[in-house]
């Protein structure tokens, strides 16, 4: 049974609960296993926060990236549009 799913049966969820129960009461019991429980948890703890710190990178360096690109497009836009500004006025200019 998985956290995310409901009790159906009530014989069922009572003996998940009460083995999880005796597992941590016997993992309190014994302090290697629990040096080692806790061992367990702060590398898994550190492996998810480098995984989470490696996506965040990976996403900030792709939205950098597409950034940049947005502003180099429109940095052409912005030229291009001065230029056709530009030959409009010496256009209207030129034929006073």
């Amino acid at each position: 049974m998985d956290a995310n799913s409901t009790c159906t049966d009530d014989r069922f969820c009572s003996l998940f609960l009460t083995g999880n129960t005796r597992f941590i009461t016997q993992i309190l019991q014994q302090p290697s296993l629990l040096a080692s429980v806790k061992s367990v948890l702060v590398h898994c703890t550190r492996l998810l926060y480098q995984g989470l710190m490696g996506i965040l990178i990976a996403t900030q360096r792709v939205l950098h990236k597409h950034l940049q690109n947005v502003a180099i497009t429109l940095k052409l836009i912005l030229n291009q549009r001065s230029l056709w500004c530009y030959m409009f006025f010496v256009a209207v200019f030129s034929t006073c």
